[in-house]
């Protein structure tokens, strides 16, 4: 259900990441530029790991990911 807030643990280049995440959006055919799917909002407490997930993030080929960061 949107709105609803996850625990979400992530195993990216041997590091363990811990986060929240929000169910921001679910959708079941694409709206716009977006896919059909859910839309996780993640939210990582430490600066460190964040880094590590943008790190990886980036690496993934544009059409793998949409992703938006917001500025600090």
């Amino acid at each position: 259900k949107k709105g609803e807030t996850l625990q979400i643990h992530l195993d990216l280049m041997g590091q363990v990441l811990q986060c929240r995440g929000k169910l921001a959006r679910i959708e079941k055919s694409s709206k716009g530029t977006y896919p059909p799917g859910l839309g996780i909002q993640l939210e990582v407490q430490d600066h460190y790991q964040s880094n590590i997930l943008k790190t990886f993030i980036k690496g993934l080929a544009p059409d793998q990911v949409m992703a938006h960061w917001p500025e600090s």
